[in-house]
């Protein structure tokens, strides 16, 4: 059956969904945030979480139309996830924030305007933002409060991951798994990325979206993979040693990765498959530094075709063609590899260290500008470091919790980095607010609006505190500390990318309930 909800019914659903997602995750942002306890479902306990998209995605209404609209903000809010890692409270509360004015005030929002706006609203956010450099002391300690902002302020993450930060570097590939101990601490490894995923997302084996494995079977083949024979031997070995294995190849199709997934899904052995970057050069090399970071040889062929004596037949394969890592993370368009130091042997480090060295002789030689950038490209990212997290907890519900804070402190810290800071804790829109007042691309009615919208965030954060200043009165204000209600002594820092996503999110959801006419509703 299916239900059709036109016009104002279809705005209202549309708005329900936000005041349902507002009300949800509202009370989680700011230092003196709530946390949301989700119930479990098929016999799972409970989950407390405080992160924004694990609570919008727990969000749901009996109303087909509400639970509709609920799951177009869902998908907004998952892809500003994917850019910056962390603003999707924000987003909820400037775009109920934009909703609710036009309720209150009856006055129609253009999204024309309201788009002009936006662009003169990042403009300033761009004008007022500054750069972190890691390699300036100084700087240390702005590192540290974006990171302790954003793990909900907990000092103790927060010199966790600036330290972290500071020691790997922004490009720094960054691995979470359960500590030992009741407190979060971090290691430096060895870390080694490639720019491909894995060739079906069958494989992946979190709620993440990504393939994990710890101590894998790694086997190269500079292959296209079509006959799943081909893998059969090296598929025997992984089930009889009780591991799970990587086929990373030139390419895999048809039966074989169809079998592969079958199996994988079956649970007689925990597979997964990567396509290798393709492009001449390229592919050789990414098959070489592979193999010297892994240990693995590439088998069924070598590099240098079917003659090269490298290549080894697939009924040969054994146990010491295989290499390895730590743990390898495979998501859908990247792959990182991780090795920490305790399983670093004397061969290993004189393998890759002596690939390196070469690497920088051949840079030196090289003749061409394009030739020299791409052997340093190749010691640089094999000498990568990454780290690892060891997320502590007397609990599973307090270690989960805590994954999430660190997750959204690692995301922020880097986009910090990345992209610099500005004036946190909502302080940063309220200062645009002036530049909304001098611009001609806003009428009344809308600058009216962005007083509420701009203001929105730090009225949160300040209500969660139990404090609630009506509007006026926060233009009056200097900032404000949330954890004390008192003006702000220390610097409050937020990454600028994260409050430019956060509003882009919401003038993206209200621009869906401006122009939504029609819900087409299926049913059973």
């Amino acid at each position: 059956m299916t239900n059709i909800v036109k016009g104002d019914e279809a705005k209202k659903a549309m708005c329900a969904a936000i005041d349902a997602i507002h009300d949800a995750i509202s009370g989680t942002l700011g230092p003196c945030a709530k946390t949301v306890v989700v119930s479990g479902v098929e016999g799972r306990p409970p989950r407390i979480l405080n992160d924004g998209v694990s609570i919008v995605n727990a969000v749901h209404s009996d109303d087909p139309a509400t639970q509709t609209a609920i799951e177009l903000f869902r998908q907004i809010s998952n892809e500003a996830q994917q850019v910056s890692g962390d603003g999707t409270t924000t987003a909820s509360v400037l775009a109920h924030a934009m909703v609710e004015h036009s309720k209150k005030y009856l006055a129609p929002l253009d999204v024309k305007t309201i788009r002009a706006d936006l662009d003169v609203i990042l403009h300033r956010i761009e004008q007022s933002s500054e750069q972190l450099d890691l390699d300036n002391e100084d700087d240390e300690s702005r590192i540290r409060a974006v990171a302790t902002i954003a793990a909900n302020n907990d000092e103790w993450l927060g010199d966790v991951i600036a330290e972290m930060f500071m020691a790997i570097g922004d490009d720094g590939m960054v691995n979470m798994k359960v500590g030992s101990e009741d407190h979060t601490i971090w290691s430096q490894e060895s870390g080694f990325s490639l720019p491909v995923g894995y060739a079906s997302p069958m494989f992946a084996n979190t709620p993440k979206k990504a393939c994990v494995f710890d101590n894998p079977l790694i086997i190269l083949a500079d292959e296209i993979v079509e006959d799943f024979d081909t893998l059969t031997p090296a598929l025997e070995i992984a089930v009889e040693n009780s591991r799970p294995i990587v086929f990373m190849v030139n390419d895999i199709k048809g039966i074989a990765l169809s079998n592969l997934i079958a199996n994988k899904l079956g649970g007689i052995v925990n597979a997964c498959a990567i396509r290798m970057p393709k492009g001449g050069y390229d592919t050789e090399s990414w098959f070489t530094d592979t193999a010297v970071f892994t240990g693995s040889l590439n088998v069924f062929r070598g590099f240098g075709g079917d003659d090269d004596p490298l290549g080894i037949n697939k009924v040969e394969v054994d146990k010491g063609h295989f290499g390895t890592v730590d743990r390898i993370i495979v998501k859908e368009n990247t792959t990182h590899l991780i090795m920490s130091s305790e399983s670093q042997s004397q061969e290993y480090k004189y393998r890759k260290g002596n690939t390196i060295d070469v690497l920088h002789q051949q840079a030196e030689e090289a003749t061409h500008s394009f030739d020299k950038e791409k052997l340093l490209a190749r010691a640089n990212r094999l000498n990568g470091t990454a780290a690892t997290i060891h997320v502590g907890g007397v609990t599973e519900l307090e270690i989960r919790e805590t994954r999430e804070r660190i997750d959204d402190a690692v995301n922020a810290t880097r986009l910090a980095l990345k992209g610099g800071v500005v004036a946190g804790g909502g302080w940063c829109l309220v200062q645009v607010l002036r530049e909304i007042h001098q611009s001609h691309a806003s009428s009344v009615n809308h600058y009216n609006m962005w007083v509420r919208v701009l203001t929105a965030p730090y009225r949160q954060i300040l209500t969660n505190a139990g404090f609630e200043p009506v509007i006026e009165d926060h233009l009056r204000y200097r900032f404000l500390d949330a954890l004390t209600l008192k003006d702000s002594t220390k610097e409050i820092l937020d990454p600028k990318q994260v409050v430019i996503n956060s509003l882009k999110s919401a003038v993206s959801i209200v621009s869906l309930i401006i122009n939504t006419d029609t819900m087409v509703i299926l049913g059973e």
